[in-house]
């Protein structure tokens, strides 16, 4: 139940913000690459452990309130290894993100951000997901290769400062990330 109140504070969040203003046009990236494992460490049932580096997906709509500002909702998966544990624990990741946009001479955007939203972490030795609260910030760049396709990358970080499965609290500081992938839309 607390799952569904979470996803649909975002979503009535989310909506209220465009009703505000509708966007101008839209961006749809998907981005592979590397959750890097660190500086932070999860901390599950006050016992620390070693996040390992694990392959990633992330996937982010923007909607380009004016030129220079879009918010959007993101998707984030990765199947989080931790150091002596042989199993993975999916980590998924879904919220929302404000990014200014700052245009370069040579047509690229710089886009840092913040993200804000639900975590759900998962593994086969645990009776109940964990929840949690993500906070994030990240450095978007991306490049037009003609006017609907563009190549982006990104640099962030992923955190869970709050969160637990109901039983024992698994948090973690900042864990970074690094990704490249494809970008469609304005």
């Amino acid at each position: 139940m607390k799952k569904l109140l979470c996803l649909f504070g975002l979503i009535v969040l989310a909506i209220g913000v465009y009703s505000q203003e509708p966007p101008t046009a839209y961006t749809l990236n998907f981005k592979g690459g590397l959750f890097l494992g660190g500086p932070g460490k999860p901390s599950y049932a006050g016992i620390e452990s070693k996040a390992e580096v694990s392959p990633m997906f992330k996937a982010d709509l923007d909607g380009i309130l004016v030129p220079k500002l879009s918010m959007g909702l993101f998707f984030f998966y990765t199947p989080m290894k931790v150091e002596d544990y042989d199993k993975s624990s999916n980590f998924i990741s879904v919220g929302m993100t404000i990014k200014p946009r700052f245009t370069l001479a040579n047509g690229a955007q710089i886009r840092p951000g913040i993200a804000i939203g639900y975590n759900n972490i998962k593994n086969d030795d645990m009776e109940d997901a964990s929840n949690g609260l993500n906070i994030g910030v990240q450095l978007e760049v991306s490049k037009k290769i003609n006017d609907k396709i563009g190549i982006v990358g990104e640099f962030g970080f992923a955190s869970q400062p709050v969160g637990g499965d109901g039983n024992y609290d698994l948090t973690f500081p900042p864990i970074l990330y690094l990704c490249l992938g494809i970008e469609f839309g304005k």
